[in-house]
């Protein structure tokens, strides 16, 4: 008795191997049509792990352990090169169709928002660590600096600034001349008014003005 060996195809074979040109699924090669065609899905991409993913801020962290309000160990660090993009709608089957729905073609850039983009711990960092030095710095220098100024026309006036300029303090406060009691209700009054106003607004000019005197 003789055992039949598998035979080994170096190439492929048209006549056994389904074709689809034009179409049209030739089955000569013995694959019977009752059985229904098997395909594999596409790989899903991955995303972060539940045990990676954050619910807030690394600073915000960072800010309650330093004023002891959050004690406790804190949590280890995991690796950095793993993936840090967290789930959300778009990680869907239907994603084309959400991006019909949800998205309008008018919007700015709208094409190159791409669901599948996927980016890494390491990677967020140094777009964070961008951000803190070249924006949130400069933001605390001008609050600072806002923070100055008010402290100091206070000290200025309680001071003799007033007399250096020929200042009254009528001049300096014009709630002094014609009250308080008069001069908070006419703000209201103005404030509402040019929001009432905004209903009326044909185009950029319009838009601006209206910003700047509210």
């Amino acid at each position: 008795m003789s055992a039949h060996q598998p035979a080994v195809v170096s190439s492929l074979d048209r006549s056994a191997t389904p074709s689809f040109e034009d179409g049209n699924l030739d089955t000569k090669g013995g694959i019977n049509d009752n059985e229904p065609i098997k395909i594999t899905p596409p790989t899903p991409i991955a995303l972060a792990t539940r045990e990676t993913q954050r619910t807030e801020a690394a600073l915000g962290d960072a800010v309650l352990r330093f004023l002891r309000i959050r004690k406790g160990p804190k949590r280890e660090e995991y690796d950095l090169d793993a993936i840090a993009t967290q789930p959300s709608i778009w990680d869907s089957e239907h994603v084309e169709e959400y991006k019909r729905l949800h998205i309008h073609p008018k919007w700015e850039n709208w094409a190159s928002f791409d669901p599948n983009f996927r980016w890494t711990w390491r990677e967020e960092r140094d777009v964070r660590h961008k951000v803190d030095w070249k924006i949130m710095i400069w933001v605390c220098v001008m609050f600072a600096s806002l923070n100055i100024d008010r402290n100091n026309i206070s000290n200025a006036v309680s001071d003799n600034m007033l007399d250096d300029l020929g200042l009254t303090k009528s001049d300096y406060l014009i709630s002094k001349r014609i009250g308080p009691d008069l001069w908070i209700p006419i703000q209201i009054c103005i404030f509402s008014v040019i929001s009432a106003m905004q209903f009326f607004l044909k185009g950029r000019a319009s838009f601006l003005a209206t910003r700047y005197l509210m």
